[in-house]
C-alpha cells in the first residue's frame, strides 16, 4: 500500500496575489453561481467615446441657444402680448419719463406720442419685430408699484450723476421688496456738460446706478443716435424673471364695460404671465375672489402689421366670439371658510371650559384652606406638636367606623361615670373638701332656677380650677406671628421705589407686575409653567379657539403647492382640459360676474387701471399664513403686536391685525409685544392661502389715510399649529437670605396665590434655580429654597407661558394713487413697553 502524506492544519497558506481586477473565470468562481439581487434588468447601456461625447455636449448648448434665441424672438411677437416698458422718473416732477417714452417711441420709426401718465402706448419696432408698450409713471410711489407688477422692463430715468430724490429713494426701495423686472438705467441731461467733464459724470452717474441694482445696463443720453441704441438694448436685453408673477396668469384692462342688470363686468386685455385657466377665479382689488362667467374674443388694438396681406385681429376667430366657459366639473369653489355647524360636538357632560372653571375652585378652596389656621381647643400646657394630632371634626364626620368607636367609647364613659357616682356618694368630699355629688347637680346650670345662681358660678369655678383648656392654631400660615412685626407703610413704599427701578431696566422685556387689587390666580389662570420653554412639549390642538374650526389645515402645505403647481402644467397641455385655457399673448375679454356696482366707484376713484389676476387653487381659502418680515430701521416707533396693519402681498392687499414672534428654528416661538426697527419677525395673521415665494411690504395707516412703509419680507409657511407662546415674568425681590433658603417678597401679595403657583420652578437673574416652600404671613412674602446661594442684588424670576392665536381681522383693501406717504411718518402718541 502507498503511503500519502496529508497535509494538517498546521499546513503553510501563502498568501494570494493582491490584485485591483479578477478575470470573469475568478468572479464566477467567487460567486459560486449566486445572482446579485440589486444587478439591474435593464439594458446595458452603451459606452459613448470621446468624440461622441463632444458630439452630445455640442448638440445640447446648440439647443439651449436656440431656446433663448426662440424666447427672445417670442418677446412682442404676433404670438406673444406686447412688452411693457414702465419709464420712472427718479428727481422732479416726472416730466423726464414722459420725455424719454417719446423718445423711445420715435426711435420706433412711429408717430405716437406719450402724452400723459399712467396712459399705454403702443408701438410697432420694424428693425426688432417687436411691439412695445410704453408707460410713463407719475411720480407716486403706489403708481409705480402697481404698474411694475406687471412690466417687463423697468427704466429708470436720471439726470447726470445727481442721487434719486426722497421720493425716488422710496420708490426703489418699495420696488426692490416687491420685485423687479428686468432694470435698466437712462442717465440724460449730459448735453449741458462739457465734453471733459462728461466722462467723470458718467463714471459717477454709472456707479450710484449700480449701487441699487448690479446687474442693470447705464444708457447714456448726449447724442441723438443713442435713443435707437437704447431701445434694441432693451429689445434684446437679458430677461429677469420674477416667479410669483410668471406663476399666475393677469390680464392688464385696457378698457372696461359694466352691466348693472346682469352685475357682470367685460375686462378686456392681453393674458399675460401663462395661460389663463377659466375655471379658476380670478382677484379683484379691494372686493376679493371672483369667478369668471365666459372668455370671449376681441379684435386686438395694436396687431402685427404684415406685408402683402391683411391684418387678422381675432387670430381667426369672430369678434364677441365664446372662446372658453367654465366646467361645473372643474371650477374652483368660491367658499373661503369651512362651514362649521353649531350642533356639532353638541354634549351632555361638562365642557372643557366648565371642568377647568371646576379645577380652579376647588384648587382655591383647598388653597384657601391651607393658608388658614385651624383652631383645636387643648388642654392647656399642650404644645402645638401635641395638638396636631388631633383630628379634625370634618374628617371625624366624613368617617363612618370612626363614629362606631366613638359611640362605643361614649358608652364605656357612662358605664365608668355611673361607677364612678356610686363609688363617689360611698366616699363622700374628695380631698379638696368638695362634693362631686354638688357638681353633677349643676351640669345644666342654666337650667336651674334663680336661686341657684351661687350653686352655678360654684360649679363653673369648681370645674376652671379643675382643668383649663387652651386654643392653638394648628396649619397655615404664622400669622400672628409674623404679620405683628410687619410695617406695611414701609412694605408699599419699598414696592414701590423697588418698582420704579426695574421698569427702567430693559434686561428683562416679559416683565409684568402683580397686581395687588386681584389675585394672580386669576389674573394668570390661563398661563402654565414650562420647565424648558425648547425642550417641554407642548401639543398644538390644545385648547384651540373657535375661529381655527372655521380656517382650512393642510397635512402638507409644501407638497399641496407642489401637486397643485404640477397638476396646472398639466391640464394646460392635455388634450381634455386645454380647451378651458386660453392661450398667453391673445387678446380677449373676461367676463366676470357677481360685481356690485359699488366696485366700479372705487375702481374709478383709485386712480390706477385694472389688473385681474387669476389665482391657483386653495388661495382663496382662509388659513393661518406666516410672514418673515423686516422692520425698517429708521422707524420711529416699532410695531405693536395686534396692531391694525395693510398688508400688500403680492397682487392682494388686505388689512389684518398681525400676531409678532420670534423667527426661529425650533417647535415654539416666543411672542414678540413689539417689532423693534431694523428687527426680524414673523408675523401670523388669519388671511387667504399664499404660496411662497410672495413679496410682502406692510404699511401702517395714519389717521389722515395716508400709509407708511414699516417693514418688508416675504411669504413663509401656511401652518396654524406654529405654536406662538406669551411669556410673562413675576419679578420677586429678596427680603432676608440665609444661604440657600431665603424670604421673597413683592412677587405675590397673599397667601392663596403663593399655593397656587407653588408647583412651578422660579428662577433668579443670575442662573439660580429653586422652588417654593411655604408662605410667611397674609401678605406675599414666602420661603423659597435655591440650589446655590443666592446674592443680595438678585431678582427672583417665575416665567409663565400661554399660547397667543391670531385674531380673524381680515378686511380686503385696495391701493389708491397717493395713498403711500413719502419719507417716514411720526406717529402720535407713547409707546408701552
Amino acid at each position: 500500500m502507498e503511503h500519502r502524506h496529508l497535509s494538517g492544519s498546521m499546513k503553510q497558506q501563502n498568501k494570494s496575489h493582491k490584485t485591483r481586477h479578477r478575470s470573469k473565470s475568478e468572479l464566477s468562481t467567487a460567486s459560486k453561481g449566486r445572482i446579485d439581487a440589486f444587478k439591474s434588468g435593464g439594458k446595458n447601456k452603451a459606452l459613448l467615446n470621446r468624440e461622441e461625447r463632444r458630439l452630445q455636449n455640442g448638440q445640447i448648448r446648440k439647443n439651449k441657444r436656440e431656446s433663448t434665441a426662440a424666447s427672445k424672438r417670442a418677446i412682442g411677437a404676433a404670438t406673444s402680448p406686447p412688452m411693457v416698458v414702465l419709464v420712472v422718473a427718479l428727481q422732479g416732477n416726472g416730466t423726464n419719463a414722459v420725455t424719454m417714452a417719446n423718445m423711445l417711441a420715435q426711435a420706433a420709426d412711429t408717430s405716437a406720442v406719450v402724452s400723459d401718465f399712467s396712459t399705454p402706448t403702443t408701438v410697432y419696432c420694424h428693425r426688432l419685430k417687436q411691439r412695445i408698450t410704453f408707460i410713463a409713471a407719475p411720480r407716486d410711489v403706489a403708481a409705480v408699484l402697481h404698474f411694475a407688477r406687471l412690466c417687463d422692463t423697468l427704466l429708470c430715468v436720471s439726470e447726470q450723476q445727481l442721487p434719486p430724490d426722497a421720493i425716488g429713494t422710496q420708490t426703489l426701495a418699495s420696488l426692490c421688496a416687491q420685485g423687479v423686472p428686468t432694470t435698466a438705467y437712462a442717465i440724460v441731461a449730459l448735453e449741458q456738460l462739457s465734453k471733459k467733464r462728461r466722462s467723470e459724470a458718467k463714471r459717477a452717474a454709472a456707479k450710484l446706478a449700480l449701487d441699487r441694482f448690479p446687474d442693470a445696463k447705464v444708457h447714456f443720453f448726449d447724442k441723438p443716435s443713442d435713443a435707437s441704441t437704447t431701445l434694441w438694448a432693451l429689445g434684446n436685453q437679458k430677461r429677469r424673471h420674477v416667479i410669483w408673477r410668471e406663476l399666475r396668469a393677469h390680464v392688464y384692462g385696457q378698457s372696461l364695460a359694466y352691466d348693472s342688470s346682469t352685475q357682470e363686468l367685460a375686462v378686456s386685455g392681453y393674458v399675460r404671465g401663462r395661460p389663463l385657466n377659466v375655471n379658476g377665479l380670478v382677484h379683484l382689488p379691494g372686493l376679493g375672489a371672483r369667478p369668471i362667467a365666459r372668455v370671449l374674443s376681441a379684435v386686438d388694438p395694436s396687431p402685427v402689421p404684415s406685408k402683402g396681406r391683411s391684418v387678422d385681429t381675432t387670430m381667426g376667430e369672430e369678434a364677441g366670439q365664446v372662446i372658453a366657459t367654465p366646467s361645473a366639473e372643474w371650477q374652483h369653489s368660491l367658499q373661503t371658510e369651512v362651514e362649521v355647524s353649531p350642533f356639532e360636538g353638541e354634549q351632555t357632560y361638562p365642557t372643557v371650559e366648565e371642568e377647568q372653571a371646576a379645577q380652579l375652585d376647588q384648587a382655591k378652596q383647598l388653597a384657601q384652606k391651607q393658608a388658614q389656621p385651624r383652631m383645636v381647643r387643648v388642654p392647656k400646657g399642650w404644645s402645638e406638636y401635641q395638638a396636631a394630632w388631633i383630628v379634625d371634626d370634618d374628617a371625624v364626620a366624613d368617617a363612618p367606623y370612626e363614629d362606631e368607636y366613638d359611640q362605643e367609647m361614649r358608652n364605656l364613659e357612662a358605664q365608668a361615670v355611673a361607677n364612678d357616682d356610686e363609688e363617689d356618694a360611698d366616699m363622700g368630699d374628695d380631698e379638696d373638701g368638695v362634693s362631686w355629688d354638688r357638681v353633677r347637680k349643676v351640669r345644666f346650670a342654666d337650667e336651674m332656677d334663680a336661686g341657684d345662681d351661687d350653686r352655678a358660678a360654684l360649679a363653673r369655678g369648681l370645674m376652671k380650677d379643675h382643668e383649663e383648656y387652651d386654643e392653638i392654631a394648628i396649619g397655615g400660615p404664622a400669622t400672628a406671628d409674623y404679620d405683628a412685626d410687619m410695617d406695611m407703610e414701609q412694605e408699599q413704599r419699598d414696592l414701590e421705589q423697588w418698582r420704579g427701578a426695574a421698569n427702567e431696566d430693559l434686561e428683562f422685556p416679559d416683565e409684568v407686575d402683580t397686581p395687588k387689587d386681584m389675585q394672580a390666580s386669576l389674573r394668570f389662570s390661563k398661563y402654565r409653567g414650562l420647565q424648558s420653554f425648547r425642550h417641554s412639549k407642548w401639543d398644538p390642538k390644545e385648547e384651540l379657539p373657535a375661529d381655527y374650526a372655521r380656517i382650512y389645515k393642510f397635512k402638507d402645505f409644501g407638497q399641496t403647492r407642489r401637486r397643485v403647481l404640477k397638476d396646472l402644467a398639466y391640464m394646460e397641455h392635455d388634450e381634455e382640459t386645454s380647451q378651458y385655457f386660453v392661450t398667453e399673448g391673445k387678446y380677449v375679454t373676461v367676463v366676470i360676474k357677481d360685481v356690485p356696482a359699488e366696485f366700479m366707484e372705487h375702481q374709478s376713484a383709485s386712480g390706477l387701471p385694472l389688473v385681474l389676476w387669476n389665482l391657483i387653487e386653495h388661495e382663496n381659502k382662509m388659513t393661518v399664513v406666516n410672514f418673515v418680515l423686516k422692520v425698517q430701521s429708521d422707524l420711529s416707533v416699532p410695531l405693536k403686536s395686534k396692531e391694525r396693519l395693510l398688508f400688500d402681498v403680492g397682487m392682494r392687499q388686505y388689512f389684518a391685525n398681525p400676531v409678532f414672534s420670534e423667527h426661529s428654528r425650533h417647535d415654539k416661538h416666543k411672542f414678540e409685544r413689539y417689532a423693534q426697527p431694523g428687527s426680524t419677525v414673523v408675523a401670523s395673521v388669519i388671511a387667504p392661502v399664499t404660496y411662497p415665494p410672495m413679496p410682502l411690504m406692510l404699511y401702517r395707516q395714519k389717521p389722515s389715510g395716508a400709509l407708511e412703509l414699516v417693514a418688508t419680507g416675504s411669504a413663509g409657511s401656511v401652518n396654524p399649529d406654529r405654536l406662538v407662546i406669551k411669556r410673562v415674568r413675576l419679578s420677586g425681590h429678596p427680603y432676608k437670605i440665609n444661604k440657600r433658603s431665603a424670604t421673597i417678597r413683592y412677587m405675590f401679595f397673599n397667601a392663596d396665590d403663593i399655593a397656587w403657583f407653588k408647583p412651578v420652578e422660579i428662577a433668579t437673574k443670575y442662573g439660580r434655580r429653586g422652588h417654593i416652600k411655604e408662605s410667611l404671613g397674609t401678605h406675599g412674602h414666602m420661603k423659597c429654597v435655591f440650589d446655590k446661594p443666592m446674592k443680595a442684588d438678585d431678582t427672583v424670576i417665575m416665567n409663565l407661558y400661554k399660547r397667543v392665536y391670531p385674531k380673524w381681522s381680515h378686511f380686503e383693501a385696495a391701493l389708491l394713487q397717493g395713498q403711500i406717504a413719502q419719507g417716514p411718518v411720526q406717529v402720535e402718541g407713547s409707546m408701552e413697553l
